[in-house]
């Protein structure tokens, strides 16, 4: 149930790029599926892959984690049936 608590509080977090944010496809192939919703300059990425292939991510910024609370800067190794949904912290958040 700490799972679905989770999806909750993102989707109160980020109920307006949900609702009314633009979707854009990223890359959609061999069973990854990555694309982002963005409202305004905001936006909240997610990828889900459902294969056996290591992607990799490339990304500029400070992001977060928004199951985790994890605050990364690197690129993303996208490991085998496995997901993720995050978002650019603004410059104001990380100082």
């Amino acid at each position: 149930i700490a799972f679905y608590q989770k999806l909750v509080k993102i989707r109160e977090n980020y109920r307006k790029i949900f609702a009314t944010g633009v979707f854009e496809e990223i890359y959609v192939e061999n069973g990854l599926l990555y694309f982002k919703r963005t409202l305004k300059n905001k936006s909240v990425y997610i990828y889900v892959n459902n294969c056996k292939k290591i992607y990799q991510i490339s990304i500029d910024g400070k992001y977060i984690d928004c199951l985790t609370n994890e605050i990364f800067e690197t690129d993303i190794f996208v490991k085998p049936y496995s997901y993720k949904i995050f978002a650019k912290l603004e410059n104001s958040a990380i100082e």
